[in-house]
């Protein structure tokens, strides 16, 4: 669904959508796994062409743990609220300055925004630095490759230090 300024300028724009799976792109280790549910409203601020997006979305997303792989639920259930200025006009090669204010800030193009952007953007803010399966996940071992929270391995990790190899042979 785009929301156009045109459409923004006469009256706000009410949506209720239901997003299937494959239809927004995510992470390359994330899987959306039911519907997308968004419901809102998208305002525009006709003395700065701002365009706000507020309400709510719901998604469940299945992503790996970083350390074993193993698969984890993530639910997202949260408010939207973000506000995007038109994109400044510069010369091309000039750089764009922004300023502390700025960070909460998203931009746009056009004559508008398509919302299935919007809403991977909101998803993506609720990601975890870190995706792990539990707090004492043990990760693969770096020799073998087993899973160390399923079974144990007798590997050693230790690298020696070649550089005192020469004196071992003494």
């Amino acid at each position: 669904m785009i929301i156009s300024v045109r459409e923004l300028d006469l009256a706000p724009v009410k949506f209720n959508e239901s997003i299937v799976p494959g239809v927004i792109a995510w992470t390359p280790n994330a899987t959306q796994v039911g519907p997308l549910v968004a419901t809102g409203e998208a305002t525009l601020d006709e003395m700065t062409q701002e365009i706000r997006f507020s309400g709510h979305l719901a998604v469940t997303l299945q992503l790996e743990c970083d350390r074993c792989l193993a698969p984890i639920a993530l639910a997202v259930d949260t408010p939207i609220d973000l506000v995007y200025e038109p994109l400044p006009e510069t010369v091309p090669g000039q750089e764009l300055e922004l300023h502390a204010g700025d960070i909460d800030l998203g931009f746009y193009e056009g004559e508008g925004m398509e919302l299935t952007d919007v809403l991977r953007e909101q998803v993506l803010l609720d990601f975890p630095s870190r995706a792990l399966c539990g707090e004492e996940c043990k990760g693969l071992c770096p020799v073998c490759g087993v899973n160390r929270n399923e079974q144990g391995c007798t590997c050693t990790t230790t690298i020696p230090d070649e550089r005192w190899a020469a004196l071992r042979n003494l």
